[in-house]
């Protein structure tokens, strides 16, 4: 219960304070609730994000579609809901993502552009675990290399992290088998962003509801009002849609202001960038070395410079948007 009321207290910056546009796709890169503050000398407000599961396709479908032969179909079932509890956007402290959760790299060399895809990631992961029976020759050999790491599993056989997940695996296996446990559907995360917050004395409350359903299409409305005047607030709806986990297109249009925004966003030289409109200009893009990231460029016309490090679950950030402003991010 103090966890929970420390929480609503805090009350992920989804809301980009600076334009229409209120929510971006780092949003989905989290594995569970989430909350940060930002203070500035006129500016504060703090945020929290709360996942919410819902169902989305029949598993089977998904495994069909993603062309898991029948027979392989309850051991692909078991090791998705050992990695993702079957939760298309599950995504891990260490990187991994989806609902074999497979890393970055493990994802480029099978061709997985779109980790978040329940297909492409079934089908990855899938593909990816025939290889490794192929090298080992046995399906529990490879079952413990998929999350042990074949050179660990050649060299020291089942044994430690290797042998706790092929244990588990089975276990779900058999309580799939006796009906004992349910993993009918294959589910997806949307996301509840509550916002509190003051611009130079005025307070506002925002509220918004973001989904991506298969990775592809981002769906979002945000709503909000301002508690020190009497204007109508804002109703902002948002359309994006992503090619890939680093290439795609986001816009909002607020129904009340009619004003609108557009911001795409892409990978070049290993670091993110973002270009378009928001009430001014948009070109940023920052650059991310093992605990720490830079980032800078122009939004909304706006000059920004930001730099984070990382402690733990803790983004500590420390930047400048027309004055200094320091955030806390707390939760992967």
């Amino acid at each position: 219960m103090r966890r929970w009321i420390f929480l609503l207290f805090m009350l992920l910056p989804t809301f980009l304070l600076s334009g229409v546009i209120f929510f971006e796709p780092s949003v989905f890169y989290h594995g569970g609730t989430n909350f940060s503050v930002h203070v500035s000398q006129n500016l504060g407000y703090a945020t929290i994000n709360i996942p919410l599961r819902f169902p989305l396709l029949p598993t089977k479908f998904v495994l069909s579609a993603a062309g898991v032969d029948p027979d392989d179909e309850l051991l692909i079932k078991s090791m998705i809901f050992v990695e993702s509890s079957m939760n298309t956007h599950a995504y891990s402290y260490l990187g991994a993502a989806g609902l074999m959760q497979l890393m970055p790299k493990t994802a480029e060399m099978l061709g997985v552009s779109n980790r978040f895809n329940p297909f492409e990631n079934v089908s990855g992961g899938y593909r990816y675990l025939k290889s490794l029976r192929d090298q080992f020759g046995d399906w529990n050999k490879a079952i413990a290399a998929y999350h042990f790491g074949p050179g660990n599993v050649s060299k020291y056989g089942i044994v430690g992290a290797g042998k706790t997940y092929l244990e588990r695996v089975r276990q779900v296996e058999a309580e799939i088998r006796d009906a004992r446990l349910e993993v009918g559907f294959i589910r997806d995360t949307a996301w509840l962003s509550l916002r509190g917050g003051f611009n130079q004395g005025s307070a506002s409350l925002n509220a918004a509801l973001l989904v991506q359903p298969l990775g592809m299409i981002t769906l979002g409305i945000n709503t909000g009002v301002d508690l020190s005047s009497e204007s109508p607030g804002l109703m902002t709806l948002g359309l994006g849609l992503s090619l890939s986990e680093s290439t795609g297109v986001v816009g909002c249009v607020d129904l009340i202001s009619k004003e609108m925004g557009m911001v795409a966003w892409l990978k070049l030289w290993g670091a993110p960038f973002q270009a378009g409109w928001d009430r001014g200009p948009v070109l940023t893009a920052n650059y991310r070395v093992e605990k720490l990231v830079v980032s800078g460029g122009f939004y909304g016309g706006i000059p920004i410079f930001e730099v984070g490090l990382n402690y733990k679950d803790m983004w500590i950030y420390g930047g400048w948007n027309n004055e200094f402003y320091f955030r806390l991010d707390v939760g992967y």
